[in-house]
């Protein structure tokens, strides 16, 4: 086979754009239904092979022709990615003010910030499975892949750089190298720790690499082979992108072994159109419809997501078809408009010479205005609670300028839902707050087993407070196991050290049917809670409910969520969904309550002698 010689400049190809075409549109398929295009999700895989191949040849081409400056690499990845992805955050965030409660517009804001310094893959392998997390407030969930590209940039010019100035052998030798080890690396961890092979990209580098691997091998001279084994190659590579979009499934243990078929896939067809880019490919490929797809994708790719969990989380209830035509229509006016008027206007301005200087200035200053944004939401929004060293230390004070008596909150997460509720309470009645409730923790001890630790730590903080009033709230189902008694030993242990006691009864579980996912999928009220949940919740509320008297006071939770024949309430008077999952209230589930906490509180101080603030 002969080779050819090392071309002067990369050779624009039509079937990479129509690559990226399917790769991006795979993805949006597979976000509006999984069930039409269940391996949709791999044509982020397909993305990471393209990215690698270019990106490797423009930065060889800049090395053998001494025109390469890192200084210019990354100002050349700022102004493709960085102007278009803060001005859709920023809408995103706008969008979200109006639709998402105060917790989720703090994470979405967090997320926000998360995406602009790359770092989204790292939150969310700290925070679930990309399928499990739920997708209806998380507009930013899509930019974890941009998060991994641009951390495998960060290192990667010098590491090829520091290959090249030695010989073409030492490229290949660090690619293959590297290639290999992340590769195995994905292999053992994808069943060990299934989410961070999926995020993070020591265990996803492979795939970019495999592209580097090709654009080295295309740097450094492409061979002739025979026209049909060119076809042949082309057919396998497009029958394994398509196999795996339409066939794979994200339960098979994904990435691990399986992602190497869509990679392979797209390398042979990359290769193909290397060698010969009107035989490699299909003409439809190279075709304006998709090669215009393809030259969108980046927008297509950053508004899509934003726009499908926005409107589903908004319009929940409204019929399928009609959410689909809205989230189309939306997506397709967003992309235009973000393409034609941010996009394309900010790459060019920020790349010319004349001009760039000042681009750069207005773009750091636009950040500096948005990015504080997210950080504002975070904070302002955050999810109140405290973590087992805040108890440790005494617990989360809120409100602590309060003269008028100090309340302490006990639990789990079924305590911290109404943690904003009771800090708003507080402050009206001029009291103080100590948060000591824990999520996913054991609050309360077990007659069967050594006591936990929150319980022993909470209580000895109780101990050292003699509170005016105490609220414990906590999944009493799971935690009581069916023991009667223990509420007696809760409740008389924490009266010894508080003359006010107010129990918080379970939060009554959704079905799964009564989602706002499930809604989306075609689900109708009525909703019922399952029989079994419902006969245990019912027993041990009536357990909660004998107790109350003699300083002690029991807000029954299922009055105002679950009717009298036993369906479920989801939405307030305005309309709003009232849960965070199906097993505890938003912000506007929690808002229900207010009058009950301040009241309870309200009684509470006054019991335990101290006259509360008027309320303000």
């Amino acid at each position: 086979m002969s080779q050819s010689p090392h071309p002067a400049a990369i050779r624009y190809e039509p079937a990479i754009d129509g690559l990226r075409a399917i790769a991006v549109l795979a993805v949006l398929v597979f976000h509006l239904d999984p069930r039409w295009l269940p391996g949709g999700f791999t044509g982020v895989d397909i993305f990471f092979v393209i990215s690698g191949y270019l990106i490797t040849r423009i930065l060889l081409g800049e090395f053998d022709a001494g025109t390469f400056s890192i200084w210019r690499f990354y100002h050349r990845r700022i102004a493709r990615i960085v102007p278009a992805l803060a001005f859709v955050g920023f809408a995103t965030l706008l969008a979200a003010r109006f639709i998402y409660d105060s917790k989720h517009l703090g994470v979405a804001g967090a997320s926000f910030v998360a995406s602009i310094v790359s770092v989204m893959n790292i939150k969310l392998a700290r925070q679930g499975n990309y399928f499990e997390v739920s997708p209806l407030t998380q507009p930013f969930l899509h930019c974890w892949s941009l998060s991994l590209e641009e951390q495998f940039y960060l290192v990667f010019p010098f590491l090829l750089r520091g290959a090249w100035r030695r010989s073409r052998g030492a490229i290949a030798l660090l690619l293959v190298t590297a290639f290999a080890a992340s590769l195995c690396g994905c292999i053992i961890a994808t069943p060990r720790m299934p989410t961070q092979a999926f995020y993070l990209l020591p265990f996803r580098a492979w795939e970019l690499l495999a592209g580097s691997l090709l654009g080295a091998w295309a740097w450094h001279g492409v061979p002739h082979p025979p026209r049909p084994w060119v076809k042949a190659l082309s057919a396998a590579g497009m029958a394994g992108i398509v196999g795996s979009i339409a066939l794979m499934r994200e339960e098979a243990g994904f990435p691990g072994w399986i992602a190497m078929a869509p990679v392979a896939a797209t390398a042979a067809l990359i290769v193909a159109v290397a060698i010969d880019p009107t035989e490699g490919s299909p003409r439809w490929l190279r075709g304006t419809p998709l090669v215009l797809v393809g030259k969108l994708s980046y927008a297509l790719y950053l508004t899509h997501w934003p726009v499908f969990s926005l409107v589903d989380c908004a319009l929940f209830a409204w019929s399928p078809w009609v959410r689909l035509v809205l989230k189309l229509g939306l997506t397709a006016c967003a992309t235009w408009i973000l393409h034609v008027a941010v996009e394309t206007p900010a790459r060019s301005r920020l790349l010319n010479t004349h001009t760039m200087r000042r681009e750069a200035a207005l773009l750091i200053f636009a950040l500096a205005v948005v990015f504080p944004v997210g950080l504002s939401l975070r904070q302002t929004h955050a999810v109140l609670g405290a973590s087992m060293e805040d108890v440790a230390r005494g617990g989360v004070v809120l409100n602590a300028a309060g003269t008028r008596g100090v309340v302490c909150l006990v639990g789990d997460s079924q305590a911290n839902q109404f943690v904003t509720l009771m800090h708003k309470a507080c402050t009206r009645l001029g009291c103080r707050l100590v948060v000591l409730s824990v999520s996913a923790t054991q609050p309360i001890p077990n007659r069967k087993r050594a006591a936990p630790e929150l319980w022993e730590r909470s209580f000895r903080v109780l101990e050292e407070l003699r509170p005016d009033a105490v609220v414990l709230s906590c999944n009493w189902v799971l935690w009581l196991d069916g023991d009667r008694g223990l509420i007696d030993d809760v409740v008389g242990k924490i009266r010894n050290v508080t003359p006010a006691l107010v129990l918080v009864t379970n939060t009554p579980f959704l079905p799964p049917a009564a989602t706002r996912e499930a809604m989306c999928a075609g689900h109708r009220p009525p909703f019922f809670e399952e029989e079994q949940a419902y006969r245990s919740r019912r027993l041990v509320d009536r357990w909660l409910l004998a107790e109350e008297g003699d300083g002690v006071q029991v807000i029954d939770v299922a009055t105002k969520v679950v009717s009298a024949t036993a369906e479920n309430r989801l939405c307030d008077d305005q309309g709003r969904y009232l849960y965070d999952d199906r097993y505890h209230f938003n912000e506007y589930g929690a808002r229900l309550y207010e009058p009950d906490f301040a009241a309870a509180l309200r009684r509470a101080l006054a019991d335990s002698g101290r006259q509360p603030a008027t309320d303000r």
